[in-house]
């Protein structure tokens, strides 16, 4: 089995691997997405083509309302992330302005055309959101699921929602200047890959087929380490091989990653982030004991690994995060190769001294 991406679209020779772009995109990241929109509207062919769109395919909304967006005179300008106002007119001619909230692209052109969108991946719309935006002007959100949206087309600014899949093909024909035009089609291969302009809220599916592959691994590694323990130790293994287990697979925003654990508590952690990368992160961390008896029989153990060149030592034992090129596309079979190089690495340095030792006088035997 090949642990790979989900059939996602491949853009300009696999710039959807871009280490950089896939470095900076952590998935869920809605606010991130907004000021990147703002960035490449700046330019106003691209402002023009992307307000164009979202009105071209607005859902539910005022007819008229969507008549007057479409009416714009040239260019549109855009601001991202402003401050909406409407004029409230009061007695005696006076007026004060009603602050609306804030939108997260705000267009403008010539003979007052004005047009907002408010963009949403992974959170709500606030109370009367969008009917407040409405009271400013012309106004559209993009959303997952347009279905959902559900402002009254009564309302004379409601332009209509549009679902992000409906304008996928939209964002990849923006007239993006070529000096960054891959950038922007790398970003959005990304974020397809991440299922972030699906319907619904998906977990990342870089770090969902990460704990896939480590969930194939784990056990397997748990075995190996055994395997290792009965070469050096002999039958003085046997205590702590009888606790050896590894964890359920752990999952954040980017990593995934599993414990192995004795008796006494865990050994080893191994994690892998960005799975889909060139070169995918592999981290291992190995836990030591730190009082002094342990500290002097490990001593000797411990030089091994800073001899190494790549642990780092950290308070409770010794980190090392590496860059690791046969992981990219890796079946569980090649993963664990990879990692079962570490373990035997530690387990060869003898770092497991003390964990045999002590499980041996906690069950009444002695080491040879």
């Amino acid at each position: 089995m090949t642990v790979t991406r989900e059939q996602t679209p491949m853009i300009g020779g696999g710039l959807t691997r871009s280490p950089v772009i896939r470095a900076l995109r952590f998935a869920g990241e809605e606010v991130q997405f907004g000021l990147v929109l703002a960035a490449i509207c700046l330019e106003p062919a691209v402002a023009s083509a992307f307000s164009d769109a979202v009105i071209e395919r607005g859902h539910g909304g005022n007819p008229q309302a969507r008549r007057r967006a479409k009416r714009r005179l040239g260019d549109a300008t855009c601001l991202g992330e402003q401050q909406l106002e409407a004029r409230v007119t009061r007695r005696l001619s006076r007026s004060r302005a009603q602050a609306l909230g804030r939108v997260d692209l705000r267009f403008t052109a010539d003979g007052d055309w004005r047009f907002a969108v408010e963009l949403k991946q992974n959170s709500d719309f606030g109370t009367q959101q969008l009917e407040r935006y409405a009271k400013w002007g012309p106004v559209a959100a993009i959303v997952r699921d347009a279905s959902k949206v559900t402002v009254t087309r009564d309302d004379p600014n409601w332009v209509g929602a549009v679902s992000w899949g409906e304008l996928l093909e939209d964002l990849h024909d923006l007239p993006i200047d070529p000096g960054w035009s891959d950038d922007w089609r790398a970003l959005l291969g990304i974020m397809e890959s991440d299922g972030e302009f699906d319907a619904g809220i998906p977990s990342s599916r870089e770090v969902q087929a990460q704990s896939t592959l480590l969930e194939s691994v784990s056990l397997p590694l748990v075995k190996h380490l055994a395997d290792e323990l009965r070469q050096i130790y002999k039958s003085d293994a046997d205590v702590a091989i009888s606790g050896l287990n590894a964890s359920r697979v752990r999952q954040d925003r980017t990593w995934a990653g599993f414990a192995v654990s004795g008796a006494d508590g865990p050994w080893l952690w191994l994690a892998v982030r960005n799975l889909w990368s060139a070169a995918p992160l592999l981290r291992v961390e190995y836990y030591t004991f730190t009082d002094a008896w342990a500290k002097r029989t490990l001593k000797a153990a411990h030089a091994r690994i800073q001899a190494r060149g790549d642990f780092v030592k950290r308070p409770d034992g010794y980190r090392v995060d590496k860059p690791e090129p046969r992981l990219a596309d890796a079946d569980p079979a090649t993963a664990l190769d990879v990692m079962a190089e570490i373990v035997s690495f530690l387990a060869r340095s003898r770092v497991f001294d003390v964990d045999v030792e002590r499980l041996n006088r906690e069950h009444g035997r002695h080491r040879r």
